[in-house]
């Protein structure tokens, strides 16, 4: 992958695929339903901390400009 937006593309379409050729009643859809879950809390987390880091970067830079 060149960019972390073209990797997670890829997984939305596994579960995409995951939930339109699974029975809804059935483990693996399930399955699919929770990693889902689990991997948008974690996108999430990290687009709140990238976001942050960010700040801290842009105050951090600005307190070293020659004035």
């Amino acid at each position: 992958y060149t960019s972390l937006e073209e990797f997670e593309n890829d997984i939305y379409l596994i579960f995409c695929n995951c939930y339109k050729y699974n029975d809804v009643e059935s483990e693996i859809y399930s399955l699919d339903k929770a990693l889902e879950c689990i991997f948008n809390k974690n996108v999430i987390l990290q687009d709140r901390q990238t976001r942050e880091l960010k700040k801290v970067l842009e105050k951090t830079n600005s307190n070293f400009r020659i004035k």
